[in-house]
């Protein structure tokens, strides 16, 4: 028997510019997902550096410093997510710039503004959650 996995997927500031948090929610529901729950906000430098800090082959990355920059300069949609294997949903949902699928491929300009961030794992959806809308879940 499977069970549920929380998970989330930050829109980023770039994504939120776009206009595409309906777009982005509607395919998120398309895969059998729940929204739990939804916020926008501005993060603060800090934030962005310990919701990237874990993450060595971003963390030890050149753009690094522009990355934290980018991603407190303006609000991000953050969607709490709910479903069977929602972690692996969301990683699919956000795709790679230069796969075949996911919403990266289709709207990311580079390395940064690249639309979306989700966690890899379920308990790194833990700790960013709590991180981002201090719940823990």
């Amino acid at each position: 028997m499977r069970y549920s996995e929380i998970s989330m997927l930050v829109v980023k500031p770039d994504g939120v510019a776009k206009g595409l948090v309906d777009e982005i929610r509607k395919i998120i529901l398309s895969t059998g997902l729940v929204i739990l729950e939804e916020d926008k906000k501005t993060l603060s430098s800090e934030t962005v550096k310990k919701l990237y800090w874990e993450i060595d082959d971003v963390r030890q990355r050149d753009y690094f410093p522009q990355l934290i920059e980018f991603m407190s300069s303006s609000p991000v949609h953050i969607f709490i997510v709910q479903g069977e294997e929602a972690v692996k949903k969301v990683r699919t949902i956000i795709g790679k710039r230069d796969s075949d699928f996911g919403i990266r491929r289709l709207w990311a300009e580079d390395i940064i503004r690249n639309v979306a961030h989700g966690p890899h794992t379920v308990e790194r959806a833990k700790e960013e959650i709590k991180l981002l809308i201090d719940k823990e879940v």
